[in-house]
């Protein structure tokens, strides 16, 4: 921001140019003063108190003479300046990069293009690195999806590239509530062109796969979903047992984990899924969890939740959880999503 100060004298001699046709400008001097709009009246007071002076609206009084424009040019570097604080408080933290960035602005013995080129390298260096993180985090959370999905199945003893493959064998992956599987269990006595394989159970839930001959697909089909049996798509994706592509994944989380440097905690169900000696596990979360993790969830901007349901043992106050945080929530059950926390 640029304030011109007019002296007293270049008041009356625009009035007088109006008057007599004279071009008494030529013959004036502005003086000029750059700096804080809210410094100028304590400059005003300071330094030219002693003189009789008038302030007046530069632009008002010579917004009809030729050749002379307002100056409302920003400062060129300004843009320079927040990008080296920006890098400045990566390097040092928030509590001291922008102070840091200040101090060197001045007495460094560079001049400004050469500041503005080093920043400008560094700037393309942070670029890189956003989108090479932004890289790591998709692949990461695609990765915690397809161990998610196979959680359930780890009792699967077959390779599930192989099953995936049948052609003269339809199957199917889900569940169906506890309370139906005693049903199930007495149909299929009755009827062998079906077959259920239970994989795991837990207090709402039986978890498995049917297999049924291509020509009886229909007709199994319709008997599972009287039985409100929920089909779950795995994706082509997985190499041997579920359990050997379970162990797989959790390895690549981990190695995509240390990469992007993404702390990790964990609930008591998914006890296991990380390993508690890695140097990124900061302990389970919620009421009986770390101080660790339950202060990196209410302070990221970014949390990734795999399977958890978001209890209140967890949670506490459902409306302040992870406040300020991004959600990404992954679940094979739908109905999970936005049940206690809406993401």
């Amino acid at each position: 921001m640029t304030f011109v100060i007019l002296p007293l004298e270049l008041d009356a001699a625009l009035r007088r140019q109006e008057e007599v046709g004279k071009r008494m400008i030529e013959k004036m001097e502005f003086l000029s003063i750059i700096g804080p709009k809210d410094q100028l009246d304590r400059v005003t007071e300071k330094y030219l108190g002693k003189y009789e002076i008038q302030l007046e609206n530069t632009v008002g009084e010579l917004k009809n003479l030729k050749n002379i424009v307002p100056n409302s040019e920003s400062n060129p570097y300004r843009e320079w300046i927040g990008k080296a604080q920006e890098a400045a408080t990566i390097v040092t933290g928030p509590s001291r990069g922008t102070g840091q960035a200040e101090k060197k602005q001045t007495g460094s013995g560079m001049s400004p293009q050469e500041a503005v080129e080093i920043i400008q390298r560094a700037d393309r260096l942070m670029e890189e690195s956003r989108q090479q993180k932004t890289k790591l985090e998709t692949e990461l959370k695609k990765k915690q999806s397809l161990l998610e999905a196979v959680r359930p199945y780890l009792e699967l003893h077959f390779e599930l590239s192989r099953i995936l493959h049948f052609k003269y064998v339809r199957f199917r992956f889900g569940r169906l509530p506890v309370s139906y599987y005693q049903r199930l269990k007495d149909y299929l006595q009755e009827d062998d062109c079906t077959i259920f394989e239970k994989c795991r159970v837990d207090e709402s839930y039986v978890w498995g796969i049917y297999f049924v001959p291509a020509s009886e697909a229909k007709k199994a089909d319709a008997i599972y979903a009287s039985m409100h049996f929920e089909r779950i798509f795995l994706p082509n994706e997985y190499e041997g047992t579920p359990e050997e592509a379970y162990q797989k994944l959790s390895r690549e989380i981990e190695e995509l984990a240390h990469k992007i440097q993404a702390p990790v905690c964990d609930s008591l169900m998914g006890k296991g899924a990380f390993s508690g000696e890695d140097p990124l596990y900061t302990g389970m979360l919620g009421m009986h969890g770390t101080k660790t993790s339950n202060l990196g969830v209410s302070q990221c901007d970014l949390l990734i939740v795999l399977g958890a349901r978001f209890s209140d043992r967890v949670t506490g106050n459902a409306k302040t959880f992870a406040k300020q945080a991004k959600i990404l929530q992954l679940d094979v059950d739908a109905a999970e999503i936005n049940k206690n926390v809406i993401v």
